[in-house]
């Protein structure tokens, strides 16, 4: 480095060139260490509630809320891939392109086959695994799939609770519940069905589900199952155009499925239960579900705003703001089930009909 030069009147000094550049530099760095710190910043709810607008700090809420949901939802599916692959021990996912048995919109036999062997009452029935697309389908990477488990023989018609080495079988969602919603239809039942909408953080949910249970009357329970949530995205991102009316057919379709699989557990009451997977799932489902099943029972189940809410919070001091719960037993319907904190803490989705609403909702912190 040269020395500084005082040519100037007075003694003032000036620096070198290589001195300036490295202020520049300094300066650089301080600006982008300071931007950084700002975007980090915003990121923080009681911060960004303070510089947003109530109109873009309900969008940055929604977006959060989805993101989490989303990646809830890809964990779930993570846990259950891992359960019909024989358990934690057992499950290797580099396996996964090719353990699944794929089936086309072509395959009109195929899926003949497989829905005989679905509606067949000695034969275990299949698990759902998940509703996703399959991003390396060369021919139609964007087209929703449906990626079902069949139990193993051995394991008698009941679904078995500890994990085991599945069927597995890839068919396109909308062709074959087409197909299966066709073949319920046709297929008489006694069975009825019970759907729950919670709005109370998930109380309502725990506390019928844990008396069901507790009255041993053969009320079978489905707890907010991982592909209604799947769903009930799908719907609040309609990026594929599905129609109203396929959806409809996809979820009396799925919802059949499921009932029939757990046969074996309804007894006098032949009754099953479902638990749409929390709150904010709750508006992009149920229009479609009372719609298609508008003779069932359907259960609203609410409390006070100030309890349901310090409800949700003890939810979060509990299981922490984590989508990664781990189920306290690897068994089915706790790895198939919508984690907690997701399914009874994320608030409900419109929240437009009141103009009034999103100034207000400004002023509290999310959490």
């Amino acid at each position: 480095m040269d020395a500084a030069t005082c040519s100037l009147p007075g003694g003032v000094c000036t620096s070198d060139s290589t001195s300036l550049e490295d202020l520049a530099i300094y300066g650089a760095t301080a600006a982008v260490v300071m931007g950084l710190s700002t975007i980090v910043a915003m990121q923080l709810d009681s911060v960004s509630r303070w510089f947003l607008s109530p109109k873009s700090l309900l969008a940055k809420r929604r977006r959060e809320y989805r993101y989490a949901v989303e990646q809830g939802n890809e964990y779930t599916a993570l846990m259950i891939r891992q359960h019909i692959g024989g358990g934690k021990g057992v499950y290797d996912p580099k396996t996964e392109a090719v353990v699944w048995a794929k089936i086309g919109n072509n395959d009109t036999e195929e899926m003949d086959d497989l829905l005989t062997e679905i509606m067949d009452s000695k034969k275990a029935t299949p698990v759902i695994v998940a509703i996703e697309q399959d991003l390396e389908d060369d021919k139609n990477p964007n087209e929703y799939h449906l990626f079902l488990a069949f139990p193993p023989a051995s394991a008698g018609l009941s679904t078995p609770a500890a994990p085991n080495l599945y069927q597995k079988v890839r068919v396109p969602l909308i062709a074959f519940c087409e197909r299966l919603a066709k073949a319920f239809k046709d297929k008489m039942t006694s069975t009825a069905l019970c759907f729950v909408a919670d709005a109370s953080s998930g109380m309502g949910t725990e506390l019928l589900t844990d008396v069901v249970k507790d009255a041993n009357h053969g009320v079978a329970t489905i707890p907010n199952p991982a592909w209604m949530t799947t769903l009930a995205l799908i719907v609040s991102n309609n990026t594929q155009n599905i129609t109203t009316q396929q959806f409809e057919t996809i979820i009396f379709a799925l919802v059949r499925l499921e009932a029939f699989r757990v046969r074996e557990s309804t007894g006098v009451s032949r009754t099953v239960l479902f638990t749409l997977p929390g709150q904010a799932c709750v508006p992009r489902l149920l229009p479609l579900i009372q719609k298609v099943f508008v003779h069932e029972r359907h259960l609203f189940v609410y409390d006070g705003c100030c309890h349901s809410v310090e409800y949700g919070l003890g939810l979060i001091k509990k299981y922490g703001s984590s989508y990664r719960q781990k189920a306290s037993k690897e068994e089915w319907e706790l790895v198939s089930e919508t984690p907690k904190v997701i399914s009874a803490t994320i608030p409900m989705a419109p929240l437009r009909h009141n103009r009034a609403l999103p100034d207000t909702l400004a002023n509290l912190n999310s959490s």
